[in-house]
C-alpha cells in the first residue's frame, strides 16, 4: 500500500483545472465527482496519480460531452509565467539551452513524462513519453500535453516556435478539418511515438534575457523544489520498508537500515532534517495499516493488534484511542464498514 505512485505535479493540475473553467465547464463539480476539491486541484504541491489521468480524462468525456475534450482544454490551458519552468528559460543564451536545461528538472511537471530532443539536419524533433504506456497511446491527456508544451514554447520563443509536424501514438480521432487548422502542421496518427518536429533554427533564437546570473538563480530554486520531491521519495522508501517490516514482525531502526542500505546513524540523521525520527514514522505506519485492515479485512481485532506488532491488547487499545480520539477499533470498524456498504444516491 506504500508503493511509489507516478505523479502528475500541482502546476499542471492548476492548468487543466483552470482550463476546464476557461472551457465553460463546472470544474468543481467535475472535481467532487472524482473525489476531489478544487481546492486540491489548486495546491502547487498537489499530485494526482499518473496511472489514474486516463480515468479522470475518461470521466471528464462523459461528464462535458465532448468527444475532444484533451484538444478543448488544451486550448484553453493559461500561461505558464511565473513557474519554475518558465523561468528557466529567461536566463538561457538560447532555446536549444533552455530546454536542455529544463529537461533535468521535469520531475517538477510529473514522475511519469520525459522529454528528450533529437536532431536530423535541418529539422529537429521534441519525443514525450510517459512511462505509462497506455497513457501513453490515450488521446485525450496527449493532445492537452502536446497543445501546453507547443503554448509554452511559443510564449518564450516569441512565436518563433512552430511545429512542422505532430506524430501521435493515438489512433485518429473523427474530427481531423479543426485539427488542422489548430495545429497549422502536418498529423499523424497511429505512430509509435509523441513527437513534435520543428525547424532547428529555433534552437539558436534568444528567449528572454541571456543573462547567467538570472539563469543561476532560477537553476538554485528549481534545484531546492527538486531536492524537496527527493526528499518525499525517500521518506516514502523509508515508510514501505516499516510497512514491510510490520509484516515480518522485525520494526527495529537496525533492521530498516539494512533493507535502505544505510547505518543506523545516517538513517536517523536523514529522518531528522525531513523533521522526523524512526518511531513516529514507526507510529504512522502502524496507524495507517491498523485503520486500513480494520475497513478492508475480516481479520479479529486481536489478530491486527498482533499483525500491527503490538505484544498485548491494552497497549493496542490505547493506542488506536489515541489515533482516532477516543474511538475504539470495533467502532471505527463498524462505522467505515457501515459507509462502505451503504447505497450511492
Amino acid at each position: 500500500m506504500m508503493n511509489k505512485t507516478l505523479s502528475d505535479r500541482g502546476r499542471f493540475a492548476v492548468l487543466c483545472y483552470q482550463a476546464i473553467g476557461r472551457a465553460g465547464h463546472d470544474a468543481e463539480t467535475f472535481l467532487e465527482s472524482l473525489g476531489y476539491s478544487a481546492k486540491q486541484f489548486q495546491q502547487p504541491d498537489f499530485c494526482y496519480p499518473h496511472d489514474r489521468v486516463i480515468h479522470f480524462w475518461t470521466a471528464l468525456e462523459h461528464f462535458t460531452g465532448d468527444p475532444d475534450i484533451g484538444l478543448s482544454i488544451g486550448r484553453h490551458l493559461p500561461s505558464s509565467r511565473g513557474s519554475v519552468q518558465s523561468c528557466l528559460f529567461l536566463g538561457a543564451p538560447n532555446f536549444g539551452d533552455a530546454l536542455v536545461t529544463s529537461f533535468k528538472y521535469m520531475r517538477l511537471l510529473s514522475d511519469a513524462i520525459t522529454v528528450q530532443l533529437h536532431g536530423l539536419g535541418d529539422t529537429s524533433y521534441l519525443h514525450l513519453q510517459s512511462r505509462c504506456p497506455d497513457v501513453n497511446a490515450f488521446r485525450h491527456y496527449t493532445e492537452c500535453l502536446l497543445l501546453g508544451f507547443i503554448a509554452f514554447y511559443r510564449e518564450v520563443t516569441g512565436n518563433q516556435f512552430k511545429p512542422t509536424r505532430i506524430d501521435f501514438a493515438c489512433e485518429a480521432p473523427v474530427n481531423m478539418a479543426e485539427r488542422t487548422t489548430i495545429y497549422d502542421c502536418s498529423l499523424h496518427f497511429g505512430c509509435s511515438e509523441n513527437r513534435i518536429y520543428f525547424d532547428t533554427a529555433v534552437l539558436a533564437c534568444n528567449c528572454g534575457y541571456a543573462e547567467p546570473e538570472l539563469l543561476r538563480m532560477h537553476e538554485n530554486y528549481a534545484r531546492s523544489a527538486l531536492r524537496k520531491i527527493e526528499e518525499q521519495d525517500f521518506l516514502l522508501r523509508v515508510q514501505t520498508v516499516i510497512s514491510s517490516l510490520l509484516q515480518r514482525g522485525e520494526v527495529t531502526l537496525e533492521a530498516a537500515s539494512r533493507s535502505l542500505g544505510l547505518n543506523t546513524t545516517e538513517l536517523k540523521y536523514r529522518l531528522s532534517t525531513l523533521g522526523t525520527h524512526f518511531i513516529r514514522e514507526r507510529e504512522n505506519c502502524r496507524r495507517r495499516l491498523v485503520k486500513e485492515m480494520l475497513r478492508r479485512s475480516s481479520e479479529s481485532i486481536s489478530q491486527i493488534a498482533f499483525t500491527a506488532g503490538f505484544s498485548e491488547p491494552s497497549t493496542f487499545y490505547r493506542a488506536f484511542k489515541r489515533w482516532s480520539h477516543g474511538e475504539t477499533p470495533a467502532d471505527f470498524r463498524a462505522r467505515h464498514q457501515r459507509h462502505d456498504v451503504a447505497p450511492k444516491l
